[in-house]
């Protein structure tokens, strides 16, 4: 059939076949017969066209831009209630027509669609489509995609949910249940994950979460950067939010079953029917306004852990306990074996009996960060998170065991330790979540040597960050219903431990899809023949299973030219190039990290050889050349003797000169010796002065950004955090201006000496310009860097300046910015640079810190 006309829509009908909409806006009918059938002979309006048609049993219903239609001997009549709408969209299900136009979604239903209802409202609707287990999907033209449940809930996905655009065009689902959209940004796959996540589409004040708790009445209230939330797990809704602009650091449920919540700048505040009004702070007894854990205990006793020690309160009385910790700043209070234990930022501390208590088999954990506790009484051991890895404490003799990371990315960093009821330990760290069998960690840090069974939770699985958080309380916890909930940088996310699926028994669908031999494509097969001619074969191929794309990993190897596997990560190709005659078998396998490989999939290969590399032909040059050997040795023999005489006498000769020659060259090489070592010396000084600045002896620009940069990359595969200040002597163009440029660079080189006597021997200080310096925390979290600067600060107002110039008095100003809230080291001076400039419209002779790293520290600017 051939229609010299672009085809528009395409759809089946049962007794035609084929109905097709032409760019004409001509509608046609295809038969068994091949000819085309005008069906319509013109449109209700001149500039109408067609949107949508669909077929219902024998029924032609069509869409358009004036209203719905119904096809009915060749004329369009027309549905009342849609006249003059705009139709987008139509589809057929559950005896209904459902109709997408400019308002919203009708439903039309009856013998003959005679009833009407409004199934939505107010929005623009693009698509729509009805997926095989009967809910709607919808796609709007600004509001992004919509999904309505059998129960009737709504569920908004957009470019927060990392939907490409808000603009949805075109919604599909797959053989797999994958939903596939459309949008005018690109396409996105919607499928059902394990993991689902809260975040401020839901109702958050943030999406930087801290803390997940159960209610007294099964509502989670979940504590972000920005407020409190109370979320109804039934219905999927904030129902409420409380403490808006308050950064939550940790919640607890008091004996009188009230919300006590920590903060970080505020104290505690208490749950007062529907308010919460403020209950401890460091005006009424607490170490520190920042609280980041609460315990609450059977005897009555609250702990709460700040950053500055403990604080028990019990009825009207309350005891600090700071002086004995190795370290004041707590990340975690719980309650275990009738101990208090405290998770520091310098190990372990255990109270008992307002006494701490020594444990020399926890001395192995008083270097790092402890992020949380988890008392396993099955096993009567303690699971422990750290920044070092995960440790087991065994109560009956007091040991300890470590396991420092898993093979999977190398993680070594746990934030929080929880056990189901489905004997797997749960642990949420900034690489996704893990679910280990707690039989096989047992094993494993008994020292069997066995693989630990564990499986990995990502974005693959509904993580909108991989990013879990910390040094707050609780981070994860096990709900009523069995979901685990985690806090993470992106949200709050649930799963269901019961019904969690993995990707272990996931059959993976590997296919060769392509065979080029000197890059022209070859017919699929089991086997290919390589002339010999042939110099480069590539062969490409995928896996078709679309649960977990960024997770699928392929190996190959070509048995009789590779020894072993080679791990090709994503790529999805091998090539080789001039292969050796003979018969070789490619094998190739998948994998889902961190599961087993696939059995391979295997490809023959032959390569066949030139007429010069056969059997016959390399027979027959051996023998040519063992005769051609035993003439030369012959003809040899003859000359021997008459060449030898000769020989010696040139030995002779040559020898006489080479001794003459090596006495020049001894002399000569102790020449080149000493101007070799003049060399390296110039060199040496050479390569001081270009990354030294001349005035103030500091590094210069270049070799701070050289440090800068290898920092980076240390940063980047250890996973720390560094910080870079920008500092700036404040009014200086005054100081040349009123005492000359002597004393200013009088001035510079004081404020270098100052800088580099307040800072660490690992910070890099630099002069990067003019009156503008920098200095590199190595390894140091935002909240040091501060300190430091501050310190800095202080020193240079409180120095004397008159030995450079009578009444000169020099302050400085500066900015400080992390590396957690940047991709590059450029990114971070960049931040604390606009934070100087915030600390010069403060004042001057201040510190701030840049805008994204506040939620590091929880403070715009410190002075």
């Amino acid at each position: 059939v051939r229609l010299d006309s672009q085809i528009n829509i395409m759809t089946f009908h049962p007794n035609h076949q084929l109905i097709i909409v032409t760019e004409e806006q001509k509608i046609y009918s295809i038969t068994n017969s091949q000819q085309p059938t005008e069906l319509v002979r013109s449109l209700p309006k001149a500039d109408d066209r067609i949107t949508s048609i669909k077929t219902v049993a024998e029924t032609i219903v069509v869409g358009t831009t004036s209203g719905l239609y119904l096809l009915h001997d060749m004329r369009l009549v027309p549905f009342a209630g849609l006249s003059g709408e705009r139709i987008n969209q139509i589809e057929y299900a559950q005896k209904q027509l459902f109709v997408a136009t400019e308002q919203g979604i009708i439903t039309l239903s009856g013998d003959e669609f005679e009833k009407s209802e409004w199934l939505v409202k107010d929005y623009n609707v693009l698509a729509l489509t009805i997926d095989s287990v009967g809910r709607l999907w919808f796609g709007t033209a600004r509001n992004g995609l919509y999904l309505r449940d059998n129960k009737g809930t709504f569920t908004n996905i957009g470019i927060g949910e990392n939907l490409a655009n808000n603009r949805v065009t075109q919604i599909f689902e797959d053989h797999e249940q994958n939903i596939w959209v459309g949008t005018v940004g690109g396409l996105s796959l919607i499928k059902q994950t394990e993991f689902t996540t809260i975040t401020a589409s839901h109702g958050l004040q943030s999406n930087y979460v801290r803390t997940v708790i159960e209610g007294p009445n099964g509502d989670i209230w979940i504590g972000s950067s920005n407020g409190l939330a109370r979320f109804d797990k039934n219905t999927n809704k904030v129902t409420a939010s409380y403490l808006d602009g308050q950064s939550v650091l940790s919640t607890a449920i008091n004996q009188d079953n009230n919300m006590l919540v920590g903060t970080y700048t505020d104290g505690v505040f208490i749950q007062s029917g529907e308010q919460f009004v403020p209950y401890l702070s460091t005006d009424n007894g607490l170490p520190s306004n920042q609280v980041r854990s609460i315990l609450t205990n059977a005897n009555g006793a609250t702990w709460f852990g700040t950053d500055q020690g403990l604080l028990r309160v019990q009825g009207a009385v309350q005891t600090v306990f700071s002086s004995g910790l190795s370290s004041n700043i707590v990340a975690v209070v719980k309650e275990i074996d009738g101990q208090v234990w405290a998770g520091t930022s310098r190990g372990i501390e255990i109270i008992e009996d307002d006494k701490f208590v020594d444990s020399p088999a926890l001395a192995p954990l008083q270097t790092g960060h402890v992020f949380d506790f988890n008392e396993d009484k099955q096993l009567n051991v303690v699971w422990i998170a750290t920044d070092a890895g995960l440790y087991r404490y065994d109560l009956n003799n007091q040991s300890l065991a470590r396991l420092p990371k898993f093979g999977y990315k190398n993680v070594a960093k746990f934030f929080t330790v929880i056990r189901d009821k489905s004997n797997y330990l749960w642990l949420s760290s900034n690489q996704g979540v893990f679910r280990v069998s707690v039989n096989s960690i047992n094993r494993v840090m008994n020292g069997e040597n066995i693989q630990l069974e564990y499986d990995v939770f990502e974005e693959s699985e509904g993580l909108l960050s991989k990013q879990a958080n910390g040094r707050s309380t609780p981070a994860g916890y096990i709900d009523s219903d069995n979901q685990i909930w985690f806090a993470t940088s992106k949200g709050a996310v649930r799963a269901n431990t019961e019904q969690l699926q993995t990707y272990e028994n996931v059959v993976n669908s590997l296919r060769i899809e392509s065979i080029e031999i000197d890059k022209v494509f070859q017919p699929l097969g089991k086997a290919i023949e390589l002339e010999a001619h042939h110099q480069h074969l590539r062969v490409g191929f995928t896996n078709i299973n679309l649960m977990a794309p960024n997770r699928t990993t392929y190996r190959a190897r070509l048995i009789g030219f590779d020894k072993d596997w080679e791990n090709r990560g994503s790529i999805n190709s091998v090539e080789y190039t001039s292969l050796e005659p003979g018969n070789y078998t490619l094998e190739i396998s998948t994998s889902i990290a961190p599961y087993d490989w696939s059995r391979p999939v295997k490809l023959n290969i032959i390569k066949l050889p030139h007429w010069w590399e056969t059997t016959v032909f390399r027979l027959s040059l051996v023998t040519f050349i063992v005769i051609l050997i035993g003439v030369a040795f012959y003809y040899k023999a003859m000359l021997e003797s008459r060449r030898h005489a000769l020989l010696e006498e040139k030995i002779k000769q040559k020898t006489n000169k080479l001794e003459q020659r090596s006495k020049e060259l001894s002399e000569a090489n102790k020449e080149k010796t000493e101007l070799l070592d003049k060399l390296i010396e110039n060199t040496r000084i050479l390569e001081q002065l270009s990354r030294e600045d001349s005035l103030t002896k500091v590094l210069n620009r270049r070799a701070f950004t050289e440090e800068c940069s290898k920092w980076d990359a240390y940063s980047l595969r250890k996973g720390s955090e560094y910080c870079i200040a920008f500092l700036d002597i404040d009014n200086f163009k005054q100081v040349n201006d009123e005492y000359s440029h002597s004393v200013g660079d009088e001035a510079l080189k004081s404020i270098a000496n100052v800088i580099k006597s307040s800072v660490r021997d690992v910070d890099i200080v630099a002069r990067w310009g003019g009156e503008e310096f920098v200095v590199l925390f190595p390894d140091t979290e935002l909240s040091s860097a501060m300190i430091c600067a501050q310190r800095i600060r202080m020193s240079v107002e409180q120095q004397d300046d008159s030995t450079i110039a009578a009444n000169l008095n020099l302050t400085i100003s500066g900015g400080v910015a992390t590396s957690l809230d940047t991709e590059t080291y450029e990114q971070t001076i960049h931040l604390a640079d606009m934070a100087l400039y915030r600390a010069k419209e403060a004042g001057r002779n201040t510190i701030c810190v840049d805008e994204p790293s506040a939620s590091h520290v929880e403070m715009k600017n410190v002075n």
